[in-house]
């Protein structure tokens, strides 16, 4: 998802600093410059005027969408931590308690997360089911999901919806799997923590449609199977979608400032 800009930002740093590209583009001649060289532009100043407008203008159309979503975020956690005020806020226990009758818990915050806990939630659990709803919590918090899934949201703003949809959906589904994966290693096992799972599920459930549209209602059922099938381990990181990323991220910047020399060149005169 981060791909296009950072392909994006090598390109366009390649593209001005001749010297960082001169072994990747191939020497050619204008006039007495016979060397690999920034773009040659013939344009007025007033066409580049227009042309810096129309870019600044679709920039910040396009910023403006996610900072409408943080805004709205912003609102949200400030109204979850009005909420707390007439509850006792148990600070000191590492989260804040919600008024509310459902059972649900959730981790909120970008930069410092907060975990909330709803009445309901503390009356329903005893304290051995708390402790695993609270690891698996603190884990969102300690991973910051909430902040990677706002970049992913901003990454792929321009992207198709369903592409959008499926991507999001991926990410919170391994978000989840990742964290149940942590408290069941702090507390009992695979098995209990998927009990828990099932008990709370379409609490669970629901609740995640509520704060995050792309989650997919299959959400519950690939968490169990995914505790069921890898008794709850962490397996290691493979090496391979890391090398893939990298060589796509340097062979598109380099095809692409091969292209975009000779496009600029072009559209400049």
């Amino acid at each position: 998802a981060v791909l296009p800009p950072l392909i994006g930002t090598l390109v366009i740093c390649l593209l001005n600093f001749s010297a960082l590209y001169s072994v990747l583009l191939p020497a050619h001649c204008h006039g007495g410059n016979c060397a690999p060289h920034a773009p040659e532009f013939a344009a007025s100043a007033a066409q580049a005027a227009v042309v810096v407008a129309i870019m600044v203008t679709a920039a910040a159309v396009v910023l403006s969408l996610p900072v409408k979503t943080l805004v709205h975020g912003l609102r949200r956690s400030r109204l979850a931590r009005q909420l707390c005020r007439p509850v006792a806020a148990r600070e000191n226990q590492g989260y804040r308690v919600v008024d509310s009758d459902q059972a649900i818990a959730w981790c909120d915050g970008l930069w410092l997360p907060t975990i909330y806990v709803s009445r309901g939630l503390l009356e329903r659990l005893p304290e051995a089911d708390l402790a695993i709803v609270l690891a698996h919590e603190r884990a969102h918090a300690r991973r910051y999901d909430n902040l990677s899934r706002l970049i992913l949201d901003w990454a792929t703003r321009l992207w198709p919806r369903r592409v959008r949809q499926l991507l999001a959906g991926d990410f919170a589904t391994a978000a989840e799997q990742a964290c149940d994966a942590i408290a069941a290693e702090a507390h009992g096992g695979a098995e209990r923590v998927a009990q828990l799972i099932e008990s709370l599920g379409s609490s669970a459930e629901g609740n995640a449609r509520r704060r995050a549209a792309h989650w997919h209602a299959g959400v519950v059922d690939a968490r169990l199977n995914a505790l069921r099938r890898i008794n709850a381990r962490a397996q290691p990181a493979a090496l391979a979608p890391w090398v893939a990323l990298l060589s796509l991220w340097l062979t598109s910047s380099y095809l692409l400032t091969l292209a975009a020399h000779s496009l600029l060149e072009w559209s400049g005169h």
